[in-house]
């Protein structure tokens, strides 16, 4: 299993290796010559004879000799010497990044009105690194937008992070969950997990369950996720099949665990909008948007919701209190194409909750939110600010 062990690496399956390939044969010029060669961990410690099958500048591809698994490396997580060979073998790929990351707008966005914690973010795509989603100064943006373009890659699919995201944070809501799965496996079997116990109980361990498997889909550990669900399907033993089925939940959160703790996570929001014809009477520019936003709904994940419970009230502004002269400038700035809404918002306090009413009732994720941007900005250019609203004034008077 050194291969396996090897850099933390992450396997690719079998059914989309085709694809990266012919991915990695546009981007790197010396696919057809690579070799085998001898990798060494940052740290010195682990070696391993691997060829490698090309690099995006961030992830590396490697072909392991011990047992033939092809999996991803972190550029970072090779010693320096590996990356020198890198860097030289694959010289176009890191001058275009290079190239790149030079023309990219540098961020003209007023930053959260908190100080940040993104550790969670950034060990989160430690631990999944194919997850790549829209970021704005290290925080992930998700909306009810399918796409948003992306200058060098086309477009961005907000929808598919929003997924992973969600499932994540259902997680920080119990982070017990998978252990108390696993132990009811090994207790009573693969059925018999479902099948015994309180309804809130069989609740808690399906919601587990559909969790895991969203989260193994979105990790891309398939080749481990299939090679459980395999063996244990191959035997009629139900405590035996929970026992597989426990490893299977053992080695997800074996990796969620490593995530630390978090009281505050930030995340953006953005969904479509629009300004309707300027009002020169009332010195009003009408703002058309979708109803749904962050605060006073729900964050769709695949297993479930995350139910968000605001910490204050807060309207909607119905559109911009703008003079003649600044409308001009607004409607000028939007030539440069469409704009959406973005919330910038501080997600804490992740629970499980009771509901009672009819439309919610059982216990469910939550987590309290509360809204500390709100502005517009353009859709090919999320950094550019057409406007930015004063949060304090958006909150509802306090209710008596």
């Amino acid at each position: 299993m050194l291969a396996y062990t090897l850099f933390n690496s992450t396997s690719i399956p079998i059914r989309n290796l085709s694809y990266f390939a012919a991915v990695l044969l546009l981007i790197t010029p010396s696919l057809s010559i690579a070799e085998s060669r001898v990798w060494t961990t940052s740290d010195g410690k682990q070696k391993a004879v691997a060829e490698c099958y090309g690099t995006d500048g961030e992830l590396v591809v490697l072909k392991f000799e011990a047992n033939g698994r092809v999996a991803k490396v972190h550029l970072e997580d090779l010693c320096a010497a590996d990356q020198e060979y890198l860097r030289k073998t694959y010289r176009r790929v890191f001058a275009e990044n290079a190239q790149q990351a030079a023309k990219s707008p540098k961020t003209k966005t007023q930053p959260f009105k908190t100080e940040l914690d993104t550790t969670t973010w950034q060990q989160f795509k430690r631990i999944f690194p194919e997850w790549k989603p829209l970021m704005i100064n290290g925080v992930p943006v998700i909306g009810d937008l399918k796409v948003v373009p992306n200058s060098r890659d086309g477009y961005y699919d907000i929808s598919f992070a929003q997924n992973q995201i969600a499932e994540l944070m259902i997680y920080f809501t119990d982070r017990k969950c998978f252990k108390k799965l696993s132990a009811r496996f090994k207790e009573r079997g693969r059925s018999g997990a479902f099948r015994s116990g309180e309804e809130e109980e069989r609740q808690a361990m399906s919601l587990a369950s559909s969790q895991l498997e969203a989260l193994y889909e979105y990790s891309h550990f398939l080749d481990e996720y299939a090679e459980f669900k395999s063996a244990s399907r191959g035997t009629e033993d139900d405590f035996k099949r929970g026992e597989l089925e426990a490893k299977c939940v053992d080695f997800m959160d074996g990796h969620l665990s490593k995530i630390s703790e978090t009281k505050e996570l930030p995340l953006v929001f953005i969904n479509s909008a629009s300004l309707s014809t300027y009002d020169f009477d009332n010195q009003y520019f009408p703002l058309n948007t979708s109803t749904y936003r962050v605060p006073m709904g729900i964050i769709q994940g695949v297993s479930h919701v995350l139910n968000l419970e605001p910490l204050s009230d807060w309207q909607l502004p119905e559109g911009l209190k703008v003079d003649a002269a600044k409308a001009r400038e607004i409607a000028k700035r939007m030539e440069d194409g469409s704009i959406v809404l973005k919330q910038e918002i501080i997600l804490s306090d992740f629970r499980r909750t009771d509901y009672e009413d009819l439309s919610k009732k059982g216990n469910y994720p939550c987590a309290s939110v509360r809204l500390t941007g709100l502005t517009l900005v353009l859709a090919k250019d999320l950094h550019t600010e057409i406007y930015r609203w004063d949060v304090d004034e958006l909150k509802s008077p306090e209710k008596e």
